[in-house]
């Protein structure tokens, strides 16, 4: 980390920050005193095992001013109602660095009267310390991040005025901002600095419309334009910031939180509390309802001390029954029923959902419902005037990756006080015996943190068992997320599936235990470089809404990897002809397709399309039905193909009454981009009707052969 420019101040500010270098040095002499103490065999085996926590707590009084020359004994801390000891006590006097320059800083001559402010810069790197702690002290740090990828361009365009305004107006001597960009690629492109001109510089750089996603299918998918970046990042545009840009990522708005969860872990090194703005228009879902990565990105920002400041740029929504003119027709009696619009209600609300979860698990706040998009910069410095900043080292030195939540009180009457609640504790991996690593099994899939070193994608199909419905769960290890061997060793990847289903009310539902293994040869080794490692299991439940959380650990080297979401399972049974699940894949085995999971295709591939139809009327006399089904392919603008109707006439299954359908379609000519397939089934005998529609996407074709 390097620091660029001076931080003006008086003696007496200079002398605290001395006092405090003395306190940590007389602190590391003390520890060296004791290792001496214990001698050199003993100091080989020291280990520290407890955690500094560090907690900013704001504290207010009736009128929202801030509560200053309080001291360690006017706190105290608990965690998970246990007492903690204060360590480290500070207050971050970020009025008092306000007041020290009486002059605002203004544009320069060229563009307004008087001068500017002397340059000051903190650099936003990946690794290392910044080299002049004293910048960040008493600063208020605020990150704004826009996340194009979600924002239409009025929405834009109504984001990058209010946070103009802000700069230009509102900025103070004690404000440090830095601009950041979620589009085709996570970028920085500015760090913390002062320097207006060079703000508003940044801010412009970005094209309203650019790598935005269009379309009712992008809305609804969550979907990235597939698009490379429209220039290279420059020097200043910090490159290595770039979330995984393959599949995975696709049809998976997980790279939202993931670029959360990126920054944060970026601005730990950066001392004092951050505040991380990020303008959207919300989070639909989070990959498939991953909590996973919501929880780990909660968490990273705890850990690194940022308050998340979420702000929905849609702002105030009247909603128009059936949508506005961007949304395609409603079909069937939904519209009239009023189940159209509490859908469309209950999207919106989950979108803010997300947005708000964040926010205050954070202890920053969410900007919802509102016009005035430039209320949430008043909001954090009115938040921000100044805070104490306390440190304790946690007495729970268990590794068992469970939530902890924080408590602070204060012992001065008439004050409110702010805090983030908690956080998730560490949970090491170490090498077992199988009575072990079977029980360090069962413990991650217990712990309430979540394990994101291999990150999964998953696919859940629903089909109609004779009793209950049968949930095929696929699991997909994209190649990027293996840690693979050298094509030289012989010894086979080994991975450990475990996955439980649950009620809301934690009755438990199903479970599945299972060894994934790959012999390291021949094809297998190009197969698992281009297409990754794939799992399916499945578990038979009742209709009904249920938890699913899944994990993987790769056994030799101990990564886990874990997925949670609501399974909401359909009673297929219910009503005539309805239809399963639709699987797409690009391969078959047995004559059985093999879900893609991440619905990702290439031009030189063929696409398999799989479902079964349930309660087609037989015809009169006969054991048999007459249903025919057929696909018709949607792009973004338009209807790009349709195939001819498949005709069956005979029951797969005759106790379900459930009628096999698998029709292929080659992709060569279908243009790169995102489509829908829209199934069709038809029962003639007894004149109805029922379709299903499912997102996908088709890339240029792959440089190498292989992969499924």
């Amino acid at each position: 980390m390097k620091v660029q420019g001076r931080r003006r101040g008086d003696s007496k500010v200079q002398g605290r920050h001395c006092a405090f270098r003395l306190r940590l040095l007389a602190c590391a002499c003390a520890v060296l005193a004791i290792l001496a103490a214990l001698g050199t065999t003993a100091l080989s085996q020291f280990k520290v095992t407890t955690e500094l926590v560090l907690v900013d707590v704001t504290v207010v009084d009736r009128k929202g001013a801030p509560v200053k020359g309080l001291k360690p004994e006017n706190f105290q801390i608990f965690e998970d109602n246990k007492p903690q000891t204060i360590k480290t006590f500070d207050y971050m006097d970020i009025q008092a660095r306000e007041a020290q320059v009486k002059e605002a800083a203004v544009f320069p001559d060229e563009l307004g009267a008087g001068v500017t402010p002397e340059k000051e810069e903190i650099k936003i790197t990946q690794s290392g310390a910044p080299e002049n702690m004293d910048l960040a002290r008493d600063r208020r740090l605020i990150f704004l991040f826009f996340d194009s990828s979600s924002m239409p361009p009025e929405d834009f365009v109504r984001v990058q005025e209010s946070a103009e305004k802000f700069i230009t107006e509102k900025l103070t001597p004690a404000d440090l901002v830095a601009v950041g960009l979620l589009g085709s690629t996570l970028r920085i492109l500015e760090n913390f600095t002062n320097d207006r001109g060079s703000l508003l510089a940044a801010i412009k750089k970005v094209i309203p419309g650019e790598a935005t996603a269009t379309g009712e299918m992008a809305e609804v998918a969550g979907v990235e334009a597939l698009q490379e970046p429209s220039q290279e990042p420059s020097e200043a545009e910090n490159p290595a910031f770039t979330p995984d840009e393959t599949e995975l990522n696709i049809f998976n708005t997980d790279r939202k939180l993931g670029a959360i969860e990126v920054v944060s872990q970026t601005l730990k090194s950066i001392p004092g509390k951050k505040i991380l703005v990020y303008f959207s228009n919300g989070i639909a879902t989070t990959g498939v309802d991953n909590q996973s990565q919501l929880r780990a990105s909660i968490d990273a920002a705890n850990r690194a001390n940022v308050s998340i400041y979420t702000v929905d740029a849609r702002g105030l929504q009247a909603h128009v029954p059936g949508g506005d003119a961007r949304v395609e027709f409603t079909r069937g009696t939904s519209l009239f029923s009023g189940r159209a619009q509490l859908q469309q209600r209950d999207k919106f609300l989950n979108s803010q959902d997300t947005l708000f979860t964040i926010a205050q698990d954070t202890g920053g706040k969410a900007m919802l419902d509102s016009n005035d998009l430039g209320e949430v910069f008043a909001q954090i410095q009115k938040d921000t005037s100044g805070y104490y900043l306390l440190g304790y080292y946690t007495q729970n030195a268990a590794a068992d990756g469970r939530y902890r939540r924080i408590r602070v009180a204060v012992n001065v009457p008439n004050v409110r006080i702010r805090y983030r609640p908690g956080y998730y504790g560490n949970r090491e991996f170490r090498i077992f015996t199988r009575e072990e690593r079977d029980q360090h099994l069962r413990e991650a899939l217990a712990a309430d943190k979540p394990a994101l070193d291999v990150r999964l994608a998953t696919e859940v199909d629903y089909f109609l068992g004779e009793k209950e419905v049968l949930a095929a769960v696929h699991l997909k290890i994209p190649p990027s997320q293996l840690d693979l061997p050298d094509s030289e060793q012989k010894q086979p990847l080994e991975f450990d599936v475990m996955g439980e289903v649950r009620t809301y009310n934690r009755t438990a539902a199903g479970s599945l235990k299972d060894t994934i293994r790959v012999k390291w040869e021949g094809e297998n080794i190009a197969r698992v470089k281009t297409g990754g490692v794939q799992y399916s299991g499945g578990f038979r439940l009742r209709p009904g809404n249920y938890l699913l959380k899944m994990l993987v650990r790769e056994n030799r080297t101990g990564k886990v990897g874990t997925f949670e979401q609501a399974l909401d399972v359909p009673d297929l049974a219910a009503r005539p002809v309805t239809i399963s699940s639709v699987v797409l894949g690009s391969t078959t085995r047995d004559d059985k397709v093999v879900p893609s999971v991440t619905r990702v295709f290439r031009k030189d591939q063929e696409l398999y399309v799989y479902f079964q139809a349930y309660h087609p009327e037989p015809v009169p006399g006969m054991e048999q039905p007459f249903v025919s089904a057929g696909l018709v392919f949607f792009s973004e603008t338009s209807k790009a193909f349709e195939t001819r109707l498949q005709h069956v006439r005979q029951f797969a299954d005759p106790k379900t009454k459930a009628a096999d359908f698998q029709l292929r379609v080659p992709l060569k000519d279908f243009a790169p981009g995102h489509y829908w397939v829209q199934v069709n089934v038809l029962d003639h005998m007894g004149g109805r009707a029922s379709f299903a529609r499912v997102p996908f996407a088709i890339l240029p074709p792959a440089p190498s052969a292989g992969g499924y």
